[in-house]
């Protein structure tokens, strides 16, 4: 270890040579003061020449200069030191400059002032030499800042200045203390709420009818990773259709204007609205009917078959979805009107047939195809007495299946009720009676012209069956719970396209 006299000489490297600052240390021993005279002299002599043996071609270990000076002075860290005064000797030339004047260093001048570090890492033109030694840099007096203008060592200093400019940028402190009360943190859960998942599933019930309550958990965990029962899935389902459509009780409310907008905008549509008046004096909704102008004016070009049948609803208050579809020459399905009411029941179709004998006139040339619905028989014989009414088949066949189990009976009956002659009919129906009399008195109770085609007064073309009536109330089924303004729009909607 060099004495406390030692000082470092920043000469000026040759022209061959890396522009890195390059140091020699001298000894301030009076052994060697000739040595250190001939070194003087030659750098002011040759201040830009080549003198590769002032050069330091291995790079010298890393030392704490502040902390090597201290030790050999005896100093605390702590205190304030500054750089001794360099030993004079008396045999030194006097026509050679001061060595204080020549490194620069006068008594009282701290390293840091003069410097601009308390340690001065070595320094030499070996990039990969120092790169190599990145592991031992002493990391506790660099400084991290970064500003516009700050010039570097060299690349490897920059990029250990943004790594540690990283590192103090990474961690930030959060002030985890609750300003609100704990009643209004009450108001809020962990998990997604109901009005949280109806907020999501707003969009899906804005056009169309939107997905189930059974398939809503496995979509919501699929689209938002969120877990949610049936029922609350069921609950933000309303929330949705509330929100898009508006309540079921605002939508009853709207009906009417709705019906007077449509009739101004649809010229020729066919609207009806039926109130009742209750004990408090209430106005409440009793039937609503809608038949738009293009099917309106549809039925002159059909066969003169008509389908009715009824579906259930699933709203918040329930009802009965009555339709009366037709067929065109292209055995396509036309529907012709539509009505809301309460139930299946006498006034409920007695209602229906008497609006659509606006549309429809009644002539022994009309056939009315239902189930074996009483109402509907009832209405048929009130509003259009020379039409004739049969039976639905498909229906007929499925109530024999539920009487009678065995294997034969659905096919007999449904062979005879398609046989074109009667003689045909007569060879199944003898067959059921010998199969199973018990269901064929049973078909007996049932008027033979209503569901055969070999006995039927009218002309039902193909039409054995309403099949036509269940396919127009499977395309509904998704509105079927809607408001009922709701149900309406997508009728209307879809009656557009399918005409």
């Amino acid at each position: 270890m060099p004495s406390s006299g030692a000082y470092t000489f920043l000469t000026t490297p040759s022209k061959t040579k890396e522009p890195y600052l390059v140091g020699k240390d001298v000894m301030m021993d009076p052994a060697a003061l000739d040595d250190q005279t001939s070194v003087m002299a030659a750098l002011l002599a040759d201040p830009l020449g080549s003198h590769e043996e002032i050069f330091l071609e291995t790079p010298p270990q890393k030392e704490n200069t502040r902390r090597k000076l201290a030790d050999a002075m005896h100093y605390n860290v702590g205190e304030e030191f500054t750089d001794p005064a360099p030993n004079r000797c008396s045999g030194i030339d006097a026509g050679l400059p001061k060595i204080d004047e020549v490194i620069g260093l006068r008594k009282g001048l701290r390293m840091v002032d003069h410097y601009g570090y308390e340690d001065i890492g070595p320094i030499y033109n070996d990039m990969a030499s120092d790169s190599l030694r990145l592991a031992e840099i002493d990391l506790t007096y660099e400084d991290g800042s970064i500003y516009i203008g700050r010039l570097f060592k060299n690349k490897e200093h920059f990029k250990i200045t943004l790594a540690i400019h990283a590192l103090k940028k990474m961690f930030r402190k959060a002030n985890l203390k609750h300003t609100c009360d704990a009643d209004s943190r009450r108001t809020f859960s962990k998990h997604a709420s109901s009005k949280v998942i109806a907020a999501l599933l707003r969009t899906k019930y804005e056009t169309t009818v939107g997905p189930r309550p059974k398939d809503l958990p496995y979509s919501i965990l699929r689209e938002h990773h969120i877990n949610a029962s049936y029922w609350k899935c069921w609950k933000a389902k309303e929330l949705a259709i509330a929100s898009a459509h508006g309540t079921e009780e605002s939508s009853y409310k709207l009906l009417p204007l709705y019906l007077y907008l449509l009739k101004c905008a649809n010229p020729g549509s066919i609207t009806h609205l039926h109130t009742e008046v209750d004990e408090k004096g209430a106005t409440r909704f009793k039937y609503a009917f809608m038949a738009l102008k293009a099917c309106v004016d549809g039925w002159k070009h059909l066969r003169k078959i008509l389908v009715v049948d009824g579906t259930h609803m699933f709203g918040k208050y329930r009802g009965c979805l009555l339709t009366a579809s037709g067929q065109d020459a292209n055995f396509q399905v036309f529907p012709i009107a539509f009505a809301v009411v309460d139930s299946e029941n006498d006034l409920s179709c007695s209602w229906f047939f008497e609006k659509l004998g606006d549309i429809i006139d009644d002539s022994s040339e009309l056939a009315i195809i239902s189930d074996r619905s009483p109402s509907i028989k009832s209405a048929i014989r009130k509003w259009f007495p020379n039409s004739h009414h049969g039976t639905c088949l498909t229906h007929l066949t499925r109530n024999v299946d539920d009487h009678y189990h065995r294997r034969h009976q659905r096919a007999l009956v449904q062979q005879a009720g398609e046989a074109f002659t009667v003689a045909k009919f007569k060879k199944y129906y003898s067959m059921l009676k010998e199969v199973d009399i018990a269901c064929w008195r049973y078909m007996e109770k049932i008027e033979v012209s209503q569901w055969t085609r070999a006995y039927f007064p009218g002309n039902r073309y193909n039409l054995m069956s309403s099949n036509i009536a269940e396919a127009l109330n499977a395309a509904l089924l998704p509105a079927r719970e809607s408001p009922i303004v709701a149900l309406f729009e997508f009728i209307r909607s879809n009656a557009v396209q399918m005409v």
